[in-house]
């Protein structure tokens, strides 16, 4: 179990390396293929950017950076201190996916309305 946690965080974390390397070759599949942004487009450009500090650009990338770095921060801290429950981490993840989902709608909602 701990091993599947490493490699999902070394998975995660590839594509803000690719950007803070420059390499440039990390596109969003769902982007590609349908040509609409997913609810996560810009997070990764985000990370990247608050690691160069550039604050302003880390949020116009994806508002929801901050709540993600909050989240992370509280999922470490309460599973070093040997608190993070499989409940709490699931409910917590699950509102932050609602809540991105609910910042995308409110930044592309408008180009499906009619």
């Amino acid at each position: 179990m701990r091993r599947a946690g490493i490699l999902a965080l070394v998975l995660a974390a590839l594509p803000a390396v690719v950007l803070v390397l420059g390499l440039g070759w990390y596109r969003c599949p769902i982007l590609a293929a349908t040509g609409v942004p997913c609810p996560g487009c810009g997070m990764t450009r985000g990370a990247a950017t608050l690691l160069r500090l550039d604050f302003a650009g880390a949020w116009q990338s994806h508002p929801m950076i901050y709540p993600l770095l909050i989240l992370l921060g509280w999922w470490g801290l309460r599973y070093l201190l040997g608190r993070l429950t499989y409940r709490e981490g699931l409910f917590t993840g699950c509102v932050f996916a609602a809540a991105t989902v609910l910042c995308w709608f409110v930044r592309y909602g408008s180009t499906f309305l009619i």
